[in-house]
C-alpha cells in the first residue's frame, strides 16, 4: 500500500532541493531520516518534515511503523516564482526571481517487495 504526503511554497529553489533528494531516494525512511538529521542544509529539514508526514499518514491508515517503509519515489517539482526588483543606474531595475518548491513523497510497505 502506498501512503503520500505534500509540501507546497518551500523557499528552496528546485535545484537545490533536488541535491538533497538525490542522496536518499531508494533508501528505506528510517535510513533516510537518520542522513537528513546529519545534513544542514535547509532542505533537509524541511525533506524531513514531509517525510514523517508520509510515515503518519501510513501509521494513520495502516498501523505502520517507520521500520517498514520505503521511499517508493520523490518529486521535487518548480512552484511560483516571487518577483522582486533590484535598483539599477539610469533609473532602471532590474528583476529577480525568487524560486520556490514543491515536494511530494510516497513511501510504501517493504514487505510489498518481497
Amino acid at each position: 500500500m502506498e501512503f503520500m504526503a505534500k509540501s507546497s511554497i518551500i523557499n528552496i529553489s528546485p535545484r537545490k532541493v533536488k541535491a538533497v533528494v538525490d542522496k536518499i531516494k531508494g533508501k528505506s525512511l528510517d535510513q533516510s531520516l537518520i542522513l537528513l538529521g546529519l545534513w544542514s542544509k535547509k532542505s533537509a529539514g524541511t525533506l524531513r518534515g514531509t517525510l514523517l508526514s508520509a510515515a503518519a499518514n501510513a501509521k494513520e491508515k495502516a498501523g505502520l511503523k517507520k521500520e517498514e517503509l520505503k521511499i517508493k519515489s520523490i518529486q521535487v517539482l518548480s512552484g511560483a516564482s516571487f518577483k522582486r526588483m533590484r535598483a539599477r543606474a539610469k533609473g532602471q531595475g532590474d528583476t529577480i526571481k525568487r524560486k520556490t518548491s514543491r515536494i511530494r513523497v510516497v513511501v510504501k510497505d517493504q514487505k510489498e517487495d518481497r
